[in-house]
Protein backbone atom coordinates (compact mmCIF):
# COMPACT_ATOMS: atom_id res chain seq x y z
CA UNK A 1 0.00 0.00 0.00
CA UNK A 2 2.05 3.41 -0.88
CA UNK A 3 1.89 6.26 1.19
CA UNK A 4 -1.29 8.70 1.64
CA UNK A 5 -0.98 11.52 -0.49
CA UNK A 6 -2.17 14.95 0.96
CA UNK A 7 -2.68 18.28 -0.40
CA UNK A 8 -1.82 21.41 1.31
CA UNK A 9 -4.13 24.87 0.95
CA UNK A 10 -2.30 27.48 2.56
CA UNK A 11 -1.22 30.79 1.12
CA UNK A 12 1.66 31.58 3.30
CA UNK A 13 4.72 30.43 1.19
CA UNK A 14 6.88 29.83 4.64
CA UNK A 15 4.21 27.64 6.39
CA UNK A 16 3.67 25.79 3.14
CA UNK A 17 7.05 24.43 3.34
CA UNK A 18 7.41 24.04 7.06
CA UNK A 19 4.14 22.03 6.63
CA UNK A 20 5.58 20.07 3.97
CA UNK A 21 8.54 18.90 5.39
CA UNK A 22 6.93 18.03 8.95
CA UNK A 23 4.38 15.53 6.61
CA UNK A 24 7.13 14.15 4.45
CA UNK A 25 9.04 13.26 7.61
CA UNK A 26 5.78 11.54 9.02
CA UNK A 27 5.61 9.42 6.03
CA UNK A 28 3.36 11.15 4.21
CA UNK A 29 3.23 12.38 0.51
CA UNK A 30 2.52 15.66 -0.37
CA UNK A 31 0.80 15.74 -3.98
CA UNK A 32 0.80 19.88 -4.19
CA UNK A 33 0.51 22.92 -2.58
CA UNK A 34 -2.16 25.52 -3.11
CA UNK A 35 -2.53 29.07 -2.09
CA UNK A 36 -6.78 29.59 -2.90
CA UNK A 37 -9.28 27.56 -3.48
CA UNK A 38 -9.31 27.88 -7.16
CA UNK A 39 -6.13 26.36 -7.76
CA UNK A 40 -7.08 23.90 -4.64
CA UNK A 41 -10.03 22.00 -6.29
CA UNK A 42 -8.34 22.14 -9.57
CA UNK A 43 -5.13 19.64 -8.24
CA UNK A 44 -7.86 17.57 -5.88
CA UNK A 45 -9.28 16.92 -9.58
CA UNK A 46 -5.70 15.82 -10.92
CA UNK A 47 -4.28 14.04 -7.59
CA UNK A 48 -7.22 12.83 -6.35
CA UNK A 49 -5.73 13.43 -2.65
CA UNK A 50 -6.39 11.06 0.27
CA UNK A 51 -6.84 14.18 2.53
CA UNK A 52 -6.90 18.11 2.42
CA UNK A 53 -5.25 20.26 4.62
CA UNK A 54 -6.97 23.70 4.41
CA UNK A 55 -6.57 27.04 5.95
CA UNK A 56 -9.58 28.73 6.23
CA UNK A 57 -8.03 32.54 5.23
CA UNK A 58 -6.75 31.76 1.80
CA UNK A 59 -6.59 33.41 -1.40
CA UNK A 60 -9.00 34.02 -4.01
CA UNK A 61 -12.23 34.35 -4.26
CA UNK A 62 -13.38 31.54 -2.08
CA UNK A 63 -12.25 31.15 1.86
CA UNK A 64 -10.60 27.68 3.36
CA UNK A 65 -14.05 26.84 4.15
CA UNK A 66 -16.10 26.74 1.22
CA UNK A 67 -13.35 25.43 -0.88
CA UNK A 68 -13.30 22.25 1.91
CA UNK A 69 -17.20 22.19 0.73
CA UNK A 70 -16.32 21.77 -2.44
CA UNK A 71 -13.94 19.58 -2.02
CA UNK A 72 -16.25 17.66 -0.23
CA UNK A 73 -19.34 18.10 -2.24
CA UNK A 74 -17.54 16.91 -5.76
CA UNK A 75 -14.48 15.13 -4.95
CA UNK A 76 -15.41 13.45 -1.60
CA UNK A 77 -12.17 13.97 0.01
CA UNK A 78 -11.35 14.19 3.73
CA UNK A 79 -10.77 17.40 5.16
CA UNK A 80 -9.04 19.03 8.56
CA UNK A 81 -8.93 22.75 9.25
CA UNK A 82 -5.64 24.29 10.24
CA UNK A 83 -6.25 28.07 11.31
CA UNK A 84 -5.40 30.57 13.48
CA UNK A 85 -9.37 31.66 13.73
CA UNK A 86 -11.62 29.89 16.44
CA UNK A 87 -14.41 32.31 16.70
CA UNK A 88 -17.67 31.40 17.32
CA UNK A 89 -18.70 32.10 13.85
CA UNK A 90 -16.01 30.74 12.29
CA UNK A 91 -16.35 27.10 14.12
CA UNK A 92 -20.13 27.56 13.05
CA UNK A 93 -19.53 27.77 9.04
CA UNK A 94 -16.60 25.23 9.66
CA UNK A 95 -18.83 22.67 11.46
CA UNK A 96 -21.09 22.76 8.45
CA UNK A 97 -18.50 21.34 5.92
CA UNK A 98 -18.40 17.97 8.71
CA UNK A 99 -13.94 18.34 8.74
CA UNK A 100 -12.42 15.31 10.54
CA UNK A 101 -10.48 17.55 12.26
CA UNK A 102 -10.00 21.39 13.21
CA UNK A 103 -6.55 22.22 14.38
CA UNK A 104 -5.32 25.49 15.83
CA UNK A 105 -2.09 27.02 14.92
CA UNK A 106 0.13 26.70 16.33
CA UNK A 107 0.29 23.06 16.79
CA UNK A 108 1.90 19.88 17.85
CA UNK A 109 3.18 17.25 15.26
CA UNK A 110 2.32 14.79 17.25
CA UNK A 111 -1.18 16.09 17.42
CA UNK A 112 -1.21 16.82 13.25
CA UNK A 113 -0.37 13.36 13.01
CA UNK A 114 -2.84 11.62 15.29
CA UNK A 115 -5.40 13.72 13.54
CA UNK A 116 -4.61 12.68 10.21
CA UNK A 117 -4.41 9.15 10.87
CA UNK A 118 -8.04 9.23 12.41
CA UNK A 119 -9.28 11.15 9.54
CA UNK A 120 -7.82 9.20 7.01
CA UNK A 121 -8.75 5.65 9.33
CA UNK A 122 -12.53 8.08 9.87
CA UNK A 123 -12.83 8.33 6.06
CA UNK A 124 -11.84 5.10 5.17
CA UNK A 125 -14.57 3.20 7.55
CA UNK A 126 -17.43 5.90 5.69
CA UNK A 127 -16.14 4.47 2.29
CA UNK A 128 -16.95 0.89 3.58
CA UNK A 129 -19.91 1.84 5.41
CA UNK A 130 -21.17 3.24 2.05
CA UNK A 131 -20.10 0.83 0.02
CA UNK A 132 -21.43 -2.19 2.31
CA UNK A 133 -25.04 0.48 2.26
CA UNK A 134 -25.28 0.38 -1.04
CA UNK A 135 -25.14 -3.42 -1.65
CA UNK A 136 -27.38 -3.92 1.53
CA UNK A 137 -29.87 -1.84 -0.92
CA UNK A 138 -29.10 -3.50 -3.82
CA UNK A 139 -29.56 -7.12 -2.09
CA UNK A 140 -32.74 -5.54 -0.67
CA UNK A 141 -33.92 -4.27 -4.03
CA UNK A 142 -33.32 -8.20 -5.39
CA UNK A 143 -35.27 -9.63 -2.76
CA UNK A 144 -38.11 -7.52 -3.00
CA UNK A 145 -37.82 -7.87 -6.77
CA UNK A 146 -37.56 -11.79 -5.44
CA UNK A 147 -40.69 -11.77 -3.38
CA UNK A 148 -42.57 -9.23 -6.21
CA UNK A 149 -41.62 -12.68 -8.31
CA UNK A 150 -42.86 -14.99 -5.98
CA UNK A 151 -45.73 -13.42 -4.77
CA UNK A 152 -47.12 -13.27 -8.38
CA UNK A 153 -45.95 -16.83 -8.67
CA UNK A 154 -48.12 -17.97 -5.54
CA UNK A 155 -50.68 -16.01 -6.57
CA UNK A 156 -50.67 -17.23 -10.58
CA UNK A 157 -50.82 -21.32 -8.51
CA UNK A 158 -53.87 -19.78 -6.97
CA UNK A 159 -55.42 -19.12 -9.90
CA UNK A 160 -54.40 -21.98 -11.56
CA UNK A 161 -55.73 -24.09 -8.47
CA UNK A 162 -59.07 -22.40 -8.81
CA UNK A 163 -58.94 -22.95 -12.27
CA UNK A 164 -58.14 -26.81 -11.79
CA UNK A 165 -60.41 -27.38 -9.21
CA UNK A 166 -63.24 -25.90 -11.75
CA UNK A 167 -62.36 -28.30 -14.23
CA UNK A 168 -62.75 -31.02 -11.60
CA UNK A 169 -65.65 -30.17 -10.78
CA UNK A 170 -67.01 -29.61 -14.31
CA UNK A 171 -65.36 -33.16 -15.25
CA UNK A 172 -66.72 -34.61 -11.86
CA UNK A 173 -70.00 -33.45 -12.89
CA UNK A 174 -70.13 -35.02 -16.38
CA UNK A 175 -68.73 -38.02 -14.94
CA UNK A 176 -71.48 -38.53 -12.24
CA UNK A 177 -73.44 -37.92 -15.46
CA UNK A 178 -71.94 -40.65 -17.43
CA UNK A 179 -72.28 -42.58 -14.48
CA UNK A 180 -76.50 -42.11 -14.18
CA UNK A 181 -76.16 -42.58 -18.11
CA UNK A 182 -74.33 -46.07 -17.50
CA UNK A 183 -76.68 -46.94 -14.84
CA UNK A 184 -79.57 -46.82 -16.71
CA UNK A 185 -77.73 -49.04 -19.65
CA UNK A 186 -76.96 -51.45 -17.34
CA UNK A 187 -80.50 -51.40 -15.96
CA UNK A 188 -81.83 -51.42 -20.06
CA UNK A 189 -79.58 -54.58 -20.40
CA UNK A 190 -80.75 -56.38 -16.71
CA UNK A 191 -84.52 -55.88 -17.56
CA UNK A 192 -85.01 -54.73 -21.01
CA UNK A 193 -83.39 -57.36 -22.78
CA UNK A 194 -83.32 -60.20 -20.10
CA UNK A 195 -87.01 -60.19 -20.69
CA UNK A 196 -87.42 -60.46 -24.28
CA UNK A 197 -84.56 -62.69 -24.34
CA UNK A 198 -85.76 -65.12 -21.62
CA UNK A 199 -88.84 -65.34 -23.74
CA UNK A 200 -87.12 -66.43 -27.16
CA UNK A 201 -85.43 -69.08 -25.21
CA UNK A 202 -88.63 -70.51 -23.48
CA UNK A 203 -90.60 -70.30 -26.80
CA UNK A 204 -87.73 -72.37 -28.46
CA UNK A 205 -87.28 -74.77 -26.01
CA UNK A 206 -91.36 -75.11 -26.04
CA UNK A 207 -91.15 -75.68 -29.87
CA UNK A 208 -88.40 -78.01 -30.03
CA UNK A 209 -90.07 -80.01 -27.20
CA UNK A 210 -93.34 -80.18 -28.68
CA UNK A 211 -92.64 -79.92 -32.43
CA UNK A 212 -88.90 -81.40 -33.04
CA UNK A 213 -90.32 -85.12 -34.04
CA UNK A 214 -92.94 -83.80 -36.17
CA UNK A 215 -91.13 -80.96 -37.74
CA UNK A 216 -89.08 -80.93 -40.55
CA UNK A 217 -84.77 -81.80 -39.81
CA UNK A 218 -84.12 -78.01 -40.60
CA UNK A 219 -86.95 -76.55 -38.92
CA UNK A 220 -85.44 -78.21 -35.87
CA UNK A 221 -82.25 -77.51 -36.22
CA UNK A 222 -83.67 -73.21 -36.73
CA UNK A 223 -84.76 -74.05 -33.37
CA UNK A 224 -81.75 -75.81 -31.95
CA UNK A 225 -79.64 -72.62 -33.36
CA UNK A 226 -82.28 -70.61 -31.67
CA UNK A 227 -81.84 -71.67 -28.15
CA UNK A 228 -77.91 -71.78 -28.57
CA UNK A 229 -77.85 -67.93 -29.82
CA UNK A 230 -80.18 -67.29 -26.85
CA UNK A 231 -77.73 -69.14 -24.61
CA UNK A 232 -75.29 -67.31 -25.70
CA UNK A 233 -76.64 -64.08 -25.67
CA UNK A 234 -77.65 -64.61 -22.06
CA UNK A 235 -74.03 -65.14 -21.17
CA UNK A 236 -72.85 -61.81 -23.14
CA UNK A 237 -75.52 -60.12 -21.57
CA UNK A 238 -74.17 -61.35 -18.19
CA UNK A 239 -70.27 -60.84 -18.52
CA UNK A 240 -71.65 -57.40 -19.99
CA UNK A 241 -72.86 -56.59 -16.54
CA UNK A 242 -70.03 -57.96 -14.58
CA UNK A 243 -67.96 -55.73 -16.84
CA UNK A 244 -69.81 -52.73 -16.37
CA UNK A 245 -69.87 -53.13 -12.32
CA UNK A 246 -66.34 -53.66 -12.23
CA UNK A 247 -64.49 -50.43 -10.92
CA UNK A 248 -68.05 -48.88 -10.19
CA UNK A 249 -67.08 -48.89 -5.96
CA UNK A 250 -63.88 -47.49 -4.32
CA UNK A 251 -60.96 -50.19 -4.57
CA UNK A 252 -60.83 -51.14 -1.02
CA UNK A 253 -56.73 -52.27 -0.46
CA UNK A 254 -56.61 -54.80 2.57
CA UNK A 255 -54.01 -58.12 3.44
CA UNK A 256 -54.96 -60.83 1.41
CA UNK A 257 -54.42 -64.91 2.02
CA UNK A 258 -53.46 -65.25 -1.75
CA UNK A 259 -53.79 -69.65 -1.04
CA UNK A 260 -57.23 -69.10 0.56
CA UNK A 261 -58.65 -67.12 -2.39
CA UNK A 262 -57.51 -69.79 -4.78
CA UNK A 263 -59.26 -71.92 -3.30
CA UNK A 264 -62.37 -70.07 -2.88
CA UNK A 265 -62.23 -69.59 -6.72
CA UNK A 266 -61.42 -73.31 -6.91
CA UNK A 267 -64.95 -74.35 -5.18
CA UNK A 268 -66.52 -71.57 -6.90
CA UNK A 269 -65.55 -73.26 -10.39
CA UNK A 270 -65.60 -76.66 -9.41
CA UNK A 271 -68.36 -77.83 -11.98
CA UNK A 272 -66.24 -76.78 -14.90
CA UNK A 273 -63.38 -78.00 -13.17
CA UNK A 274 -64.80 -81.70 -12.90
CA UNK A 275 -66.34 -81.78 -15.87
CA UNK A 276 -63.22 -80.58 -17.99
CA UNK A 277 -61.21 -83.62 -15.47
CA UNK A 278 -58.98 -80.54 -14.93
CA UNK A 279 -56.18 -80.70 -12.31
CA UNK A 280 -55.50 -76.70 -10.33
CA UNK A 281 -52.17 -76.98 -8.57
CA UNK A 282 -52.59 -74.49 -5.87
CA UNK A 283 -49.50 -71.93 -4.69
CA UNK A 284 -47.40 -73.85 -2.42
CA UNK A 285 -46.08 -70.44 -0.21
CA UNK A 286 -47.00 -66.82 -0.98
CA UNK A 287 -45.67 -64.22 0.39
CA UNK A 288 -48.03 -61.47 2.43
CA UNK A 289 -49.77 -59.39 0.29
CA UNK A 290 -52.14 -56.29 -0.08
CA UNK A 291 -55.08 -55.66 -2.78
CA UNK A 292 -58.91 -55.59 -2.95
CA UNK A 293 -60.53 -58.97 -2.72
CA UNK A 294 -63.26 -58.44 -4.80
CA UNK A 295 -61.32 -57.32 -7.85
CA UNK A 296 -58.33 -60.36 -7.37
CA UNK A 297 -61.38 -62.77 -7.19
CA UNK A 298 -62.88 -61.43 -10.51
CA UNK A 299 -58.80 -62.06 -11.76
CA UNK A 300 -58.08 -65.70 -10.79
CA UNK A 301 -62.32 -66.71 -11.83
CA UNK A 302 -61.67 -65.23 -15.36
CA UNK A 303 -58.37 -66.64 -15.53
CA UNK A 304 -58.93 -70.16 -14.25
CA UNK A 305 -62.44 -70.14 -16.45
CA UNK A 306 -60.22 -69.07 -19.70
CA UNK A 307 -57.76 -72.00 -19.44
CA UNK A 308 -60.66 -74.47 -18.59
CA UNK A 309 -62.36 -72.95 -21.79
CA UNK A 310 -59.41 -72.89 -24.36
CA UNK A 311 -58.21 -76.75 -23.48
CA UNK A 312 -56.70 -78.54 -26.06
CA UNK A 313 -59.15 -81.13 -27.30
CA UNK A 314 -58.34 -84.71 -25.60
CA UNK A 315 -56.14 -83.43 -23.08
CA UNK A 316 -57.44 -82.31 -19.21
CA UNK A 317 -56.26 -78.62 -18.36
CA UNK A 318 -53.75 -78.78 -16.23
CA UNK A 319 -53.56 -74.99 -14.40
CA UNK A 320 -50.68 -74.06 -11.57
CA UNK A 321 -51.51 -71.19 -9.68
CA UNK A 322 -48.85 -69.26 -7.85
CA UNK A 323 -47.18 -65.57 -6.67
CA UNK A 324 -44.06 -63.99 -6.02
CA UNK A 325 -42.44 -60.60 -4.97
CA UNK A 326 -41.02 -58.47 -8.12
CA UNK A 327 -40.24 -54.56 -8.44
CA UNK A 328 -41.71 -54.01 -5.08
CA UNK A 329 -44.94 -55.22 -5.63
CA UNK A 330 -46.64 -58.81 -6.31
CA UNK A 331 -46.43 -60.82 -9.77
CA UNK A 332 -49.61 -63.35 -9.33
CA UNK A 333 -49.66 -65.70 -12.47
CA UNK A 334 -51.92 -68.82 -13.87
CA UNK A 335 -50.13 -70.89 -16.04
CA UNK A 336 -52.27 -73.37 -18.50
CA UNK A 337 -51.42 -76.26 -21.16
CA UNK A 338 -54.19 -75.62 -23.38
CA UNK A 339 -53.75 -74.57 -27.02
CA UNK A 340 -52.13 -71.16 -26.59
CA UNK A 341 -52.25 -68.09 -28.93
CA UNK A 342 -51.03 -67.11 -31.99
CA UNK A 343 -48.20 -64.46 -32.27
CA UNK A 344 -48.97 -60.90 -32.07
CA UNK A 345 -52.51 -62.01 -30.62
CA UNK A 346 -51.07 -61.21 -26.81
CA UNK A 347 -52.22 -58.11 -26.63
CA UNK A 348 -55.64 -57.95 -28.13
CA UNK A 349 -56.85 -60.66 -26.42
CA UNK A 350 -57.40 -58.16 -23.48
CA UNK A 351 -59.75 -55.55 -25.67
CA UNK A 352 -63.55 -56.62 -25.03
CA UNK A 353 -65.19 -58.59 -27.20
CA UNK A 354 -61.58 -60.01 -28.66
CA UNK A 355 -61.85 -63.12 -30.05
CA UNK A 356 -59.46 -65.72 -31.67
CA UNK A 357 -61.59 -68.63 -32.24
CA UNK A 358 -65.46 -69.16 -33.30
CA UNK A 359 -67.91 -69.69 -30.77
CA UNK A 360 -68.59 -73.47 -32.28
CA UNK A 361 -64.92 -74.10 -31.53
CA UNK A 362 -65.01 -72.13 -27.86
CA UNK A 363 -68.16 -70.61 -25.93
CA UNK A 364 -67.35 -67.29 -24.40
CA UNK A 365 -68.60 -64.02 -25.17
CA UNK A 366 -64.94 -62.18 -25.01
CA UNK A 367 -65.16 -60.28 -22.00
CA UNK A 368 -63.38 -62.25 -19.53
CA UNK A 369 -59.77 -60.83 -20.52
CA UNK A 370 -61.10 -57.87 -20.19
CA UNK A 371 -62.23 -57.58 -16.85
CA UNK A 372 -59.14 -58.95 -15.79
CA UNK A 373 -56.90 -55.89 -17.33
CA UNK A 374 -59.92 -53.61 -15.97
CA UNK A 375 -59.36 -54.98 -12.60
CA UNK A 376 -55.43 -55.15 -12.66
CA UNK A 377 -55.42 -51.59 -13.83
CA UNK A 378 -57.92 -49.90 -10.67
CA UNK A 379 -55.70 -51.52 -8.61
CA UNK A 380 -52.43 -49.72 -10.38
CA UNK A 381 -51.18 -53.14 -11.81
CA UNK A 382 -50.26 -54.46 -15.22
CA UNK A 383 -51.47 -57.86 -17.22
CA UNK A 384 -48.97 -59.68 -19.58
CA UNK A 385 -49.36 -63.09 -21.75
CA UNK A 386 -46.65 -65.01 -22.84
CA UNK A 387 -47.53 -67.85 -25.26
CA UNK A 388 -47.00 -69.89 -27.83
CA UNK A 389 -49.65 -71.74 -30.17
CA UNK A 390 -50.02 -75.11 -29.03
CA UNK A 391 -47.91 -75.16 -26.05
CA UNK A 392 -50.40 -73.49 -23.54
CA UNK A 393 -49.95 -69.66 -21.92
CA UNK A 394 -49.20 -67.63 -18.59
CA UNK A 395 -51.07 -64.84 -17.53
CA UNK A 396 -48.98 -62.64 -15.02
CA UNK A 397 -50.65 -59.86 -13.42
CA UNK A 398 -48.18 -57.33 -11.45
CA UNK A 399 -49.75 -55.17 -8.46
CA UNK A 400 -47.95 -52.52 -6.83
CA UNK A 401 -47.37 -53.20 -2.79
CA UNK A 402 -47.73 -49.43 -1.18
CA UNK A 403 -46.88 -47.65 -4.67
CA UNK A 404 -50.28 -46.32 -6.58
CA UNK A 405 -48.42 -46.08 -9.91
CA UNK A 406 -48.13 -49.34 -11.91
CA UNK A 407 -44.59 -51.39 -13.84
CA UNK A 408 -44.27 -53.39 -16.29
CA UNK A 409 -43.92 -56.63 -15.62
CA UNK A 410 -40.65 -58.29 -16.86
Amino acid sequence: MGKPKILIVEDEAIVAVDLRERLTALGYAVVGVAASGESALRQVARHSPDLALLDIVIKGNRDGIETAQAIRDQHDVPVIYLTAYADHETLNRAKATQPFAYLIKPFEERELHVAIEIALYKHSMERELRCTRRQLQERVAELQEQIAIKEEAEAQVRRLNRSLEQRVAERTAKLQEANKDMEAFVYSVSHDLRAPLRAIHGFAEILVRRYAVEADPDAGRYMRNILQASDQMGRLIEDLLVYAQVGRRAVRSQAIDFGDLVSRVSQQLAGRIAATGASIQPPCDSPPMCGDATLLSQILTNLVDNALTYHKAGVPPYIAIGCRRQNEGICIWVRDNGIGIAPGCGDKIFNAFQRLHSHEDYPGSGIGLAIVKRAAELMGGKTKVDSMKGKGSTFSIWLPQGNPTGRSIH
